[in-house]
C-alpha cells in the first residue's frame, strides 16, 4: 500500500488489485492510456471509461495532472489493475490544483462527500524502459532493430510464449511508434493476438482499436476486437465489429463463424437473464 498526506486536507491509499506484466513501471515522462471509475464508498459509480470503450490519455509530465493520478500511473506496470482512496475531501470547486482530464474532473465535481474511490488499470504507455536505443541513430537502424524483433515475438508466439512473445514485440512497436508504416501495423496486431490468450481483453480492444486507426479496413483488426468484447460478454459491441468485417470481406468464414458464435452466446444470455427476472417477480 502506498500512502501519501501531501496535500493538507486529503490521505491518499493505494492498492493493487491485479499486478501487471509490464517489464518496468511506467517512467514519469511516458503517455499512458488507462481505464479509470471513480465510485462513492455506498458502490455508487460517478464516471467508468470502460462504458464508453476507450482508454483515457495522460501525459504524465504535465503538471496539470492531480498527484493522486500521478503517483498511482508511476507506480504501475503495464496490465496493472490499482485503486486508490481519497478521504476528507474538499469540493474540486475549491481547489487550486488543476487537473488533466475534463472527465477526471467532472467525476471529482460530482462529489461532495468525506470520501471516494478511483479504479485505474493502466492499458499501455509509449515508453517501454526494458531496452535502449542509443546507438540507434537512423531511421533504417530503428526499422531493422524493429523488424528483428518481431521475428523473436513471432518465434515466441509459435511456442505459445505469449508473455516474451508480447514484450519483443512491444519493443519494436515503441522503435518505430512514430511511423505509419505496415510494420507498425502488424506490431499493434500481433500484441493484440498475445492480449486474448493472456486474458487481456481491454488491451487487446486497445491495440485493435490503434491498428483500425491507421487501416479502417484491417479484417484482423475488427475479427480480434470482437473477440475481446465476446470474452468480456459485451456481444452487442463484438457483434458490430463483425458486421462491420463482413461489409468488408462478406465471404469470410472466420468471420461469418464468429458472427454465428456471438448471436448463440448472446440468445443464451438472454434466455439466462429472463429466467432470473422471472424468479425476481414470480
Amino acid at each position: 500500500m502506498l500512502e501519501a498526506s501531501s496535500l493538507s486536507d486529503r490521505v491518499f491509499k493505494l492498492n493493487i488489485i491485479q499486478h501487471g506484466n509490464g517489464a518496468a513501471t511506467c517512467p514519469q515522462n511516458a503517455t499512458a492510456y488507462v481505464h479509470f471509475s471513480c465510485s462513492l464508498e455506498t458502490g455508487k459509480v460517478i464516471h467508468d471509461t470502460r462504458r464508453l470503450n476507450k482508454p483515457e490519455r495522460y501525459e504524465l509530465s504535465s503538471d496539470q495532472l492531480s498527484l493522486e493520478l500521478k503517483l498511482c500511473i508511476l507506480s504501475m506496470r503495464v496490465g496493472e489493475i490499482s485503486c486508490f482512496k481519497i478521504k476528507q475531501v474538499q469540493h474540486a470547486a475549491r481547489q487550486k490544483r488543476k487537473l488533466h482530464l475534463q472527465s477526471f474532473q467532472r467525476a471529482q465535481e460530482a462529489l461532495s462527500c468525506d470520501a471516494y474511490i478511483y479504479e485505474i488499470e493502466l492499458i499501455s504507455h509509449d515508453l517501454q524502459p526494458c531496452y535502449s536505443t542509443q546507438n540507434l541513430t537512423t531511421e533504417a537502424e530503428r526499422t531493422q532493430k524493429a523488424s528483428n524483433k518481431k521475428e523473436d515475438g513471432n518465434l515466441y508466439f509459435s511456442q505459445k510464449e505469449y508473455k516474451l512473445a508480447m514484450k519483443e514485440y512491444y519493443i519494436a512497436y515503441h522503435l518505430i511508434s512514430c511511423d505509419r508504416s505496415e510494420l507498425l501495423e502488424t506490431l499493434l496486431l500481433n500484441i493484440s493476438a498475445c492480449c486474448i490468450p493472456l486474458s487481456l481483453y481491454d488491451q487487446g480492444i486497445h491495440y485493435c482499436t490503434r491498428t483500425l486507426e491507421l487501416d479502417p479496413n484491417n479484417i484482423k483488426a475488427y475479427y480480434r476486437r470482437s473477440t475481446c468484447y465476446m470474452k468480456k460478454q459485451q456481444y452487442e459491441e463484438a457483434q458490430m465489429d463483425i458486421v462491420q468485417a463482413l461489409s468488408i470481406a462478406p465471404t469470410n468464414q472466420a468471420l461469418i463463424k464468429q458472427q454465428a458464435t456471438i448471436k448463440t452466446l448472446q440468445t443464451k444470455q438472454d434466455q439466462q437473464e429472463r429466467r432470473m427476472y422471472n424468479k425476481l417477480f414470480h
